[in-house]
């Protein structure tokens, strides 16, 4: 297909020469041409556009799958889908998960479970290989490029026709649905050294992807080197989880109440870390901790964190803010947080962590009078 541009007065030289009238001069640049476009041989690899193999990949992927890939197999014919899931007089229980290759029939309690089976079968693996070879360049991991090659083929085959819809189809949804938010799947669980709150969903942090949840549940306590804490020695947990090291810092600044004869006051903010030299009391929030050790019971209730337990900082690494009296004149507030994931410097922050900064105002000498609001900005 060619386009020609016109030159300004193009048409009306169209006209003119209809009524007998002689052309404009310069009219042959009327004629050059401005584009072409033209379609790409199906098929031809000379071309170099990936896309069109990566849609012969997928069109032989599709042609591997049973006419109804999104129903599991009829259990005395694993050619074709199930008969009893397109009733229209009653809703059967589907499997979860089930594999949509032709002579197939294998179901499965997950998704995790269906990608182990392709990645295990040999025939699957083959194919869905030619699909992950085309796809772009990504750091997801092998497991996840070829689960999301046999999810796009199951897709562009359904693309070929409508959708099925059938009562047992619907049934399956909701029930995958009232898993995925049942109240084991979604909650909000309190990051141990900052105390905020992060919402959680199960179902969008799944192995061998890239966690989408802002926090996650991780094992603190490593038993190598002597024991680590989130990577951190004895000394480097002391100085900033320490609750000594944080009352002999600032439990007892003039003018405020000496902390170190109220030491009750942190009995609910407290947790014990099982270091080589001896066992340190941190400082921290330990609301949210879980424990899957056998002895989980001893464990939570000496308040001392084992290699199983589970703690919740955010995704980006755990922070911890102190709380400082400046000396001399009037009160000040130093907000630091470090982040103490391994290989990170400290004094990083989040975004979202600027919540608890604490405003501190002037108080006023005199209530009779109207008074200005004092603030001083401290940088850190």
């Amino acid at each position: 297909m060619e386009s020609k541009a016109q030159a300004p007065g193009a048409l009306g030289a169209s006209q003119n020469q209809l009524e007998g009238a002689s052309p404009p001069g310069k009219a042959d640049n009327a004629a050059a041409v401005f584009y072409k476009i033209a379609a790409l041989p199906s098929g031809d690899d000379n071309h170099g556009d990936p896309r069109d193999s990566l849609q012969q990949a997928l069109e032989l992927v599709a042609e591997n799958l049973r006419e109804d890939p999104t129903l599991p197999c009829d259990p005395l014919d694993a050619q074709r889908g199930d008969p009893d899931a397109l009733r229209e007089d009653a809703a059967i229980e589907l499997p979860p998960k089930h594999c949509a290759f032709v002579g197939c029939a294998r179901s499965f309690a997950s998704g995790a479970q269906l990608s182990q089976h392709l990645a295990t079968d040999p025939c699957h693996s083959k194919i869905l290989a030619a699909v992950t070879r085309c796809m772009a360049p990504s750091r997801d991991s092998i497991e996840v490029r070829r689960f999301s090659a046999y999810c796009e083929a199951i897709a562009w085959k359904v693309r070929q026709g409508a959708p099925l819809d059938t009562y047992s189809i619907d049934r399956r949804a909701v029930l995958q649905y009232n898993t995925a938010t049942a109240d084991d799947q979604v909650y909000m669980p309190m990051c141990f050294s900052c105390a905020r709150r992060f919402p959680h969903i199960a179902s969008l942090d799944k192995e061998g992807r890239k966690p989408k949840n802002e926090i996650r549940w991780q094992k603190p306590v490593q038993s190598e080197e002597g024991g680590t804490f989130f990577g951190m020695g004895f000394q480097r947990c002391a100085d900033i989880f320490g609750l000594d090291i944080y009352v002999e810092r600032y439990g007892h600044l003039p003018g405020f109440p000496d902390m170190r004869q109220r030491m009750a006051e942190f009995e609910d903010w407290q947790l014990l870390v099982p270091f080589l030299q001896r066992p340190l009391t941190i400082l921290c929030c330990p609301e949210d901790r879980r424990c899957t050790s056998e002895n989980s019971k001893s464990c939570m209730a000496t308040r001392t964190l084992c290699t199983d337990c589970e703690v919740g900082p955010p995704a980006e690494g755990p922070g911890g803010w102190l709380l400082a009296e400046g000396p001399g004149g009037g009160a000040r507030t130093v907000l630091g947080l470090r982040r103490f994931r391994r290989g990170a410097r400290a004094g990083g922050a989040r975004r979202g962590a600027w919540g608890h900064l604490l405003r501190l105002y002037k108080a006023p000498t005199d209530f009779t009078k109207p008074q200005k609001e004092h603030t001083k900005t401290y940088n850190i």
